[in-house]
């Protein structure tokens, strides 16, 4: 009977990654490729209502424990008013007083960006960058998605964060429909069975390959030439991860 149980639940893995992968989609990286700076409301509004399959965006955590969307540890290179210090520096009061996107938006709050994006059909890539997965940040993604936790993919380099999340669907249903990928350079050489797949720079047909057999989901980043668009869609990969959107959608199509 247990065994017969483990062979359902496996089938029903399968035909659920089947049903969302039917073909390569493109995941838009920071929310590029539709107009606007990375990883603002302006990018996601952009990305969202041109139908974007799907949106990349990365958090990380304040002096105080606050979840923002931004993707350097440190200040600078997309923004203005806080010279170079480090967002752990800094409470979310002094980042909201003074800090700046290039395009003028204040630095978006993870429910910022999910108040946005869930109005929306794209499906969320959420890459936690630091150490830290919050309450508050599980309280937040349920909170906006509690109808749709298939459009939501939990993604790290860390692994601690993605136990996590494991972890939590134990206790919480909404988070047993929650996906976790695991990133990582090379795929060849990434342990994967604690998660639902995974996103790599490099990867191989043949690990392609295997690892879909085993009902996980694979794909790779950040592709951004037509040339290795293609390379990895003749791979068979899931999903390429992009700054390129549309030139990846007109691959696709």
């Amino acid at each position: 009977m247990k065994t017969h149980s483990i062979f359902i639940a496996t089938l029903v893995s399968l035909l659920s990654f089947s049903a969302f992968a039917a073909q390569p989609f493109c995941v838009a990286h920071r929310s590029l490729g539709y107009g606007g700076v990375e990883n603002s409301l302006e990018a996601f509004e952009k990305a969202s209502k041109a139908g974007a399959k799907a949106i990349e965006f990365d958090l990380l955590h304040t002096k105080d424990g606050k979840t923002i969307v931004q993707h350097d540890g440190k200040f600078g290179r997309v923004t203005t008013g806080c010279g170079k210090r480090k967002i752990t520096e800094m409470t979310l009061k002094e980042i909201k007083d003074h800090c700046k996107l290039n395009n003028g938006e204040a630095i978006p709050t993870l429910d910022e960006a999910l108040a946005i994006l869930s109005q929306y059909n794209s499906t969320l890539f959420i890459e936690f960058k630091d150490k830290t997965i919050t309450k508050d940040d599980f309280s937040s993604i349920k909170s906006y998605y509690s109808a749709r936790p298939d459009k939501i993919m939990i993604i790290s380099f860390l692994k601690n964060i993605l136990l996590e999340v494991e972890l939590k669907k134990e206790s919480d249903s909404f988070y047993k429909e929650v996906k976790t990928l695991q990133l990582k350079k090379i795929g060849f050489y990434a342990n994967i069975d604690d998660f639902d797949g995974i996103s790599a720079k490099y990867i191989n047909k043949n690990h392609v390959e295997k690892l879909q057999s085993m009902g996980k989901l694979v794909g790779v980043y950040t592709k951004d030439s037509e040339e290795k668009i293609q390379k990895y869609l003749d791979k068979g990969v899931d999903f390429v991860t992009t700054n390129n959107s549309l030139l990846c959608e007109s691959l696709i199509k």
